[in-house]
């Protein structure tokens, strides 16, 4: 699963060439995502093409996404429902804060 392209219309409308990217990141699990804005509401192509690709690899990494608090849980609601996370990020029980890097201890 390479890269996939394809002309269609966001849900305001607007005319788009779908552009999504999926690198695998190992053999067995995760990819990174590129050609995606998640800032912006997604086409139906982009939003099966995201979620085929984690079911393959089960761990997405999207770099470099500026997410308002909102707009990061309204994609993340496009793979079910929300759960509290054990890290809240001020009061949102819904947004976890995951870095890499970082000892958790």
């Amino acid at each position: 699963m390479d890269m996939q392209t394809a002309s269609e219309t966001l849900p305001d409308g607007t005319p788009t060439a779908v552009s999504i990217e999926v690198r695998p990141l190992t053999p067995h699990i995760g990819a990174e995502i590129a050609g995606v804005d998640l800032s912006r509401p997604l086409s139906q192509s982009q939003q099966d093409e995201i979620r085929r690709a984690w079911l393959d690899w089960q761990v997405l990494v999207f770099r470099n996404q500026k997410l308002t608090r909102e707009r990061h849980k309204d994609f993340g609601r496009s793979f079910g429902p929300l759960h509290p996370a054990s890290r809240r990020v001020g009061l949102l029980p819904a947004v976890a804060l995951r870095r890499a890097g970082l000892d958790r201890g």
